[in-house]
């Protein structure tokens, strides 16, 4: 997953939809407390085959010290997840919503 604003983009094939996730900050936190806050749209396809997908940033910053996909296919099966690799509440508060 890479960041080019006002989106985060995940290239990948055979995808059947993504929706971005953000690891509330926090002790003790379980996937429970995670909160979906977004969800992809497809870009188009590369002569490759690589589909590219955009999934907007939030307008309103989300408290989070992890940002990732879960990305599925075409059957609606779980392909794997993707993350930022920026960690921490204040640097993806910088790095998302900083000069927005």
């Amino acid at each position: 997953m890479t960041l080019e604003k006002p989106n985060l983009v995940i290239h990948g094939k055979n995808i059947g939809r993504a929706e971005l996730w953000a690891v509330p900050p926090g002790i003790k936190i379980a996937e429970k407390d995670y909160k979906q806050i977004g969800t992809a749209m497809r870009d188009g396809t590369g002569s490759d085959g690589a589909e590219r997908w955009l999934i907007p940033i939030p307008v309103e910053p989300v408290p989070a010290t992890e940002i990732f996909a879960k990305v599925y296919d075409k059957g609606g099966g779980l392909v794997g997840t993707v993350s930022l690799p920026e960690r921490g509440a204040n640097v993806l508060r910088n790095l998302l919503w900083g000069g927005m």
